[in-house]
This record gives C-alpha cells, structure tokens and sequence, in this order.
C-alpha cells in the first residue's frame, strides 16, 4: 500500500466511523428494534445527539476555536463537550415528553452519561473518544440485533483505532484506553436497556 492509499483508508475510518455517525447508528438500531414509532425517536435522536453535536465541531474548526473537527487536543475539548452536553440533554428531555419507548429514552441518557465520563476523563487525560465509542457501539448492536455482528464491530473498532493512530491523532494507549472504556460503558448500558 502507497502512502496516498494509507493516508486515504486512515481518512475514510476517521470520518465515515465518527462517534457522531456510530451514535447515529446506535440510536436508529434501538429505535427500529424496540420502538413503535421509530422516526419519531431516530429525529429527535438524530437532531440532539447526533446533528448539533457534528455541527458545533465543523463551526469551532471554521472559526479557529479549535484545530479540527475532531478536537485532537484534549484542553480544546471543555467548551465543545459543554455545548454537546446542553444538546443532549434538551434532546433526552424532548424525548421523555414524546410518545416514544423507554429504551430509546435510556440510550439518549446513557449518551449523556459517557459524554459526561469522556468529559471528566479528558480533565486529566486524553482518551480516543472515535475508539471509546466504536467499542461502545461494536458491543452494543451485536447484543441489540445478533451476536452474529460482533465479527463486523470488532473490524469497524480496529479500524477505527488504525486510523487514529495512523493519523497521529492518538497514542497507541489513548486508543486502547478508548476501547476498554467503550466495552466496559457499553456493559453497562446492556444492563440498563429494558428487559
């Protein structure tokens, strides 16, 4: 592989398996599989939690606030995850007042939980948020849909991990704290869904 290839395929894990696009999944496989009114539920998620959040990273890196979508480094963090954290809770709380089931509900709270975890974790440290939540998302789906994904999330989750470091976005231990934070919160958003 040429380095323009490597440089491409690095680009492609980065951008096409963003948390952003990975929550949106997530939400949308919870609302198709438990929800009887799933379109309600997939906008509203897909608004709150998914649009403002990848809009606000695209404003920030226009205007300098920050050095690129992503937020690579961690000081520039705070005042995103802040400004997400007010999104996601008006969409949690639009979605408790709306006729939509409650595992739904629990997905969109649990976003806010590990985007608080990421947040207080980033005070200190920087943690891979595209590992964290491809693990997150690679165990989760598997469990809601059939263990038979497992296999794709794990190829989805390593790619995502190759392509931050290979950008140099990570560290090799950023990206491994990622994933043990992905499949340790995703445990326990498992135990939180409704039976």
């Amino acid at each position: 592989m040429n380095k323009k290839d490597y440089t491409v395929w690095a680009r492609i894990g980065t951008e096409v398996f963003s948390p952003f696009v990975l929550l949106g999944v997530l939400l949308a496989v919870v609302a198709f599989t438990t929800d009887r009114r799933p379109w309600l539920a997939v906008a509203v998620s897909l608004v709150f939690i998914v649009g403002i959040p990848q809009v606000l990273s695209i404003v920030m890196a226009r205007r300098g606030t920050v050095t690129d979508r992503f937020i690579v480094r961690r000081e520039q963090r705070h005042r995103f995850y802040a400004l997400c954290l007010v999104s996601v809770t008006l969409g949690g709380l639009v979605l408790v007042l709306l006729p939509v089931g409650s595992a739904v509900v629990v997905s969109v709270w649990v976003c806010l939980g590990v985007l608080v975890l990421v947040a207080l974790i980033n005070l200190r440290i920087k943690i891979s948020v595209h590992a964290l939540t491809s693990a997150f998302v690679a165990v989760a789906v598997p469990a809601m849909v059939g263990w038979g994904w497992i296999l794709t999330g794990a190829v989805i989750t390593a790619w995502v991990c190759w392509s931050r470091v290979a950008m140099r976005k990570h560290t090799v231990s950023e990206v491994l704290l990622g994933v043990a934070g992905g499949v340790a919160t995703s445990a326990v958003y498992l135990g939180l869904l409704p039976g």
